[in-house]
């Protein structure tokens, strides 16, 4: 589970014990002269935990202030401190706003590191395909999750999902945000996105929805987007996997997958700017207090459109990181098979080396894959930097551990000398040891290009 979906969920969590506290507050407004000692001992109870789990102050009053004549002042300040800890609850959220912002942007840096990391793997598909006479019909074993959608593995659906996937994303983040500015206006609009990617044909129940849109989504998952007690939500379900074979690619296939894979890869590398809209509505939220709604506006009319606003936050959040893994699956998925496909059938490597291009990679590099030694990966590849600077070789290395987990880590955010007439064989070197514990797409990008101007390719 990564820290933005655990980020997301305390949003989520904030977001409903909020519509709790404001609850309580509406029903003490209604006579806030009312309270007696026993309603006082409830009120310190349930704003207790809330309190403690958000760090907000809170005030209590005293038990014994409801057993004296003072009892209706003491009702009073304490309906007033609920209503100014409803109040907090929006700043405690506006907080977690800007923290959602800082994460939002660092995946969107991640994502334009690994589609350049793709696109680089889909220009040697090209030359493969450019070079590649007919190709043997065949099935394809291992793992096809990736382009597995609805209970089915094969090509097509995922091709179905990423070609309108531009005009969709499009389509969810103009409506949401037109919701989102709505409700912050103090008026009443309704969450329904037009999606044209493939839906899911199976029937699923959808607690508390009613007739969700369902969106069939790579690694047989089903995306959920409709509304709950009439506000927006984005949910995932996740289906049983599915195991099987898939025919390979004829050379027809393959150029349909390319450019489909262009659009993935597209979308990867230009995050930023397809959800700016949406990134800077919330970037504005965290610098007021408080949101400018009508005077006219009652009490029980903000809350219901600061929740509204919170709501579309929260699905928005949901569904940048959902369809962010959801894009990278089907793209590497397709690219995944088109290369497999290409795999000769039965051939040995008698000489312990997989060879591309000339190049080769070493048996230790395979057994390294083996035994997950990340570590050793690492060295490998960065040092493959200097032993083939055309870089063929690190390029295989890149696809052949694709599907590593925790070989890349994000940029540790030290600074990277982007000045070249600074760049000397110390200046690499130290950027070369750096790279074993901060192995990112980011320091080995600027690797390359320090290596490219110290010892070119043609020397």
């Amino acid at each position: 589970m990564n820290s933005l979906h655990q980020y997301i969920q305390q949003g989520i969590r904030l977001s409903n014990d909020t519509v709790a506290i404001e609850s309580l507050s509406a029903a003490l407004c209604i006579n806030p002269t009312g309270a007696n000692a026993r309603a006082n001992t409830l009120i310190n109870v349930a704003t207790e935990s809330f309190c403690n789990r958000w760090d907000i102050p809170r005030v209590m009053i005293a038990t014994e202030s409801f057993q004296s004549t003072a009892r209706a002042q003491a009702s009073v300040v304490a309906c007033e401190s609920i209503v100014e800890l409803a109040k907090a609850a929006w700043r405690k959220f506006v907080e977690w706003l800007k923290g959602l912002v800082n994460k939002i942007k660092a995946m969107f840096s991640r994502g334009e590191a690994r589609g350049k990391t793709l696109s680089q793997q889909a220009l040697e598909l090209e030359k493969m395909l450019a070079k590649s006479g007919d190709l043997p019909s065949r099935d394809l074993e291992g793992n096809w999750s990736k382009l597995t959608m609805d209970g089915e593995i094969g090509y097509q659906r995922p091709i179905g999902f990423l070609l309108p996937l531009l005009r969709d994303i499009d389509s969810f983040t103009t409506h949401t945000s037109e919701y989102i500015k709505a409700s912050m206006a103090g008026k009443s609009a309704i969450f329904d996105v037009p999606w044209q990617g493939p839906r899911s044909m199976r029937i699923h129940k959808i607690e508390g929805m009613n007739k969700p849109q369902l969106i069939a989504m790579p690694n047989n998952t089903i995306l959920v987007i409709g509304n709950r007690n009439r506000k927006p939500v984005v949910e995932v379900k996740v289906e049983d996997p599915v195991k099987g074979t898939i025919k390979s690619a004829d050379l027809s296939t393959i150029d349909k997958c390319l450019s489909t894979i262009g659009v993935g890869i597209g979308f990867l590398e230009r995050r930023t700017s397809t959800f700016k809209e949406f990134v800077t509505m919330i970037d504005n939220l965290t610098k007021t207090e408080t949101i400018p709604f009508d005077e006219k506006l009652s009490e029980d009319e903000i809350r219901e459109y600061t929740a509204n606003v919170r709501a579309g936050v929260l699905a928005g959040a949901n569904f940048i990181q959902h369809i962010d893994r959801f894009v990278e699956a089907a793209t590497s998925g397709l690219l995944e098979y088109c290369y497999a496909s290409f795999k000769p059938v039965g051939k040995k490597d008698n000489d312990n080396n997989e060879r591309t291009n000339g190049k080769s990679v070493t048996s230790a590099f395979t057994d390294a894959i083996k035994q997950n030694n990340l570590k050793g990966l690492r060295i490998m590849m960065k040092d493959s930097l200097i032993v083939d600077p055309s870089f063929e070789q690190i390029d295989k290395m890149a696809m052949l551990t694709k599907d590593v987990e925790g070989l890349y880590v994000p940029h540790d955010g030290s600074v990277l000398e982007k000045d070249s007439s600074k760049w000397d064989e110390t200046y690499m070197n130290k950027q070369m040891v750096r790279a074993v514990s901060n192995f990112s797409h980011e320091r080995l990008d600027h690797l390359k290009k320090v290596v490219r101007k110290l010892h070119p390719a043609n020397k």
